[in-house]
């Protein structure tokens, strides 16, 4: 998800368009991002670490920590070259699709009253 708004960010920059006309717009960006995908990576390695401590050697456990490292650029690689897609640079992503659809729901949209006292602390809550 950070790699993709990273992306995202690429875009918008690439293509002038500025954050300040985008509705939300999340504090510390786009560093927090980078280090929600630096974290994510550091972890995908060092979250298995117990099975290499002296003892504590599992197959099990090694293949539940680490085969998604493997399997998972084999899965990608696979899709773009089976469905050939290709990877889009920042000037040629298209930010402008089905805007006008968007916008046309939001202005239409009519919140439905919350059903019970824990939906309507929710709605308190996130808006």
């Amino acid at each position: 998800m950070s790699f993709t708004f990273i992306r995202f960010m690429k875009a918008c920059e690439a293509q002038g368009l500025s954050r300040d006309s985008l509705p939300y717009k999340g504090i510390l960006q786009p560093y927090l991002a980078w280090y929600a995908l630096t974290g994510c990576f550091v972890m995908t390695f060092v979250g298995g670490y117990t099975v290499f401590l002296p003892g504590k050697w599992d197959v099990p456990s090694f293949l539940f920590s680490y085969t998604m490292i493997g399997i998972f650029p084999i899965l990608f690689v696979g899709w773009k070259l089976l469905k050939r897609t290709k990877w889009l640079k920042a000037s040629e992503v298209d930010l402008y699709k089905d805007v006008d659809e968007i916008e046309e729901y939001t202005r239409n949209y009519v919140p439905l009253p919350p059903k019970n006292t824990f939906y309507w602390m929710l709605d308190k809550f996130f808006d």
